[in-house]
């Protein structure tokens, strides 16, 4: 049962944190866009809002490492990414890969808009449709992803063996937020909240341990590593946004957002 406590004190501590930063008051009936979220959990994160979350979190880990617990999560986690193909590992299809079904969607949307003065609306659409990514960027990202479970075999003290560990040690914690939300019930949008603030901290102490090395090439990378990470989800943000349109989870309030409901629903109907 000890092994098991860990596992209910993040779930609690989960939920107790899961306030978030809000946004000023909106006028709109929807979300925020890709941007205006991740520029606030940027800045929360900044002004150390986050701080006593990723505090408790990294506590848990620790305790669940003692507790023999992070094994398994490790071991089950290694094998998903094993299992998945490498295109669904950390890519997120910029323009010029998208299929003819999804440039067909975004012409759609494009032209509903362009006899619009849906403002809001149109920022997201613009936001997807021209969503892109450098292929440099994508490199980097994948780099990362490929030293999540496996160290490399030079000397412990090199720049690419400190963030091969943080990189498997802030996976682990992305796993252990999935498996605490279950148990807290805490919303999809605000544990994603969470993961992005989880992600700058990863970020920063990667760059902590590049500038110590004074190894000025990894600093690069892992610059732009954050930038296309960011990027994303900015992107993945604003698609689900749509996407909920589309469901029925987000109401239409005029005959501009109705026929981008109709959109999203024949496009989900096609895949």
């Amino acid at each position: 049962m000890k092994s098991r406590h860990w596992l209910t004190t993040l779930g609690l501590l989960l939920a107790h944190f899961m306030t978030g930063s809000p946004l000023e008051a909106r006028s709109s009936h929807l979300p925020p866009t890709g941007k205006e979220v991740v520029l606030e959990v940027e800045a929360a994160y900044n002004r150390g809002e986050y701080d006593s979350f990723l505090n408790a979190l990294h506590h848990e880990y620790e305790r669940a490492g003692k507790a023999g617990a992070i094994r398994g999560v490790f071991e089950v986690a290694r094998i998903v990414m094993q299992e998945k193909p490498k295109s669904e590992k950390t890519r997120v299809a910029p323009n010029e890969t998208r299929s003819g079904v999804e440039q067909k969607r975004n012409r759609r949307l494009l032209e509903v808009i362009d006899a619009s003065s849906n403002e809001e609306i149109a920022k997201i659409i613009d936001a997807v449709v021209f969503y892109s990514i450098s292929s440099d960027a994508l490199a980097i990202l994948d780099q990362l992803s490929a030293l999540k479970y496996v160290l490399p075999e030079n000397a412990k003290g090199t720049v690419a063996n400190k963030i091969s560990a943080l990189e498997t040690e802030y996976t682990i914690k992305s796993h252990l937020l999935d498996i605490a939300n279950i148990r807290s019930g805490s919303s999809p949008d605000e544990l994603s909240k969470k993961k992005i603030a989880l992600t700058l901290e990863k970020f920063a102490r990667m760059k902590e341990a590049a500038l110590h090395k004074k190894d000025l090439e990894w600093v690069a990378k892992i610059e732009k590593a954050q930038y296309a990470y960011q990027s994303q989800r900015k992107f993945s943000w604003n698609f689900k946004i749509l996407q909920d349109i589309g469901r029925g989870k987000i109401f239409t309030e005029n005959s501009v957002e109705e026929k981008v409901k109709q959109i999203m629903m024949e496009y989900a109907e096609s895949n």
